[in-house]
């Protein structure tokens, strides 16, 4: 005759299991730790870039003072402004030009970093 047969029970069919879930959760977190040590590196970065660009505004504005200047008053000069020490110098060259050189220096994480920025002229009379 005809046996019916039945079939064993599983248990928890519908889920996923401890393993698979504590897998689930070691992958997520380690993209997680990727994206967050990305986004420390470009802060740095970030951060980098705007002090360079302000010792480049710093510099530039010091040359720019410099080109209304008689060729009687170009002097050596050094200051600060607010975290950035900058130093003018200038050097003479052929035909009555004059180089400007103005160096900006400043504190990077602990070390000194530095910015230079000449420009060639010709000083007023």
């Amino acid at each position: 005759m005809y046996e019916r047969r039945s079939r064993p029970k599983r248990r928890n069919s519908g889920g996923f299991s401890l393993l698979e879930i504590l897998v689930a959760v070691t992958i997520l977190s380690v993209g997680i730790l990727g994206v967050l040590a990305g986004f420390s590196v470009s802060t740095r970065a970030a951060a980098r870039a705007y002090r360079n660009d302000q010792a480049a505004v710093i510099a530039q504005g010091k040359l720019d003072e410099v080109l209304v200047l008689l060729a009687s008053e170009l002097e050596p000069a050094s200051g600060e402004s607010g975290q950035f020490h900058w130093a003018l110098e200038f050097e003479a060259k052929p035909l009555g030009l004059v180089r400007a050189t103005v160096v900006v220096t400043w504190l990077e994480q602990g070390r000194p970093e530095t910015y230079r920025l000449s420009q060639l002229f010709l000083p007023q009379e």
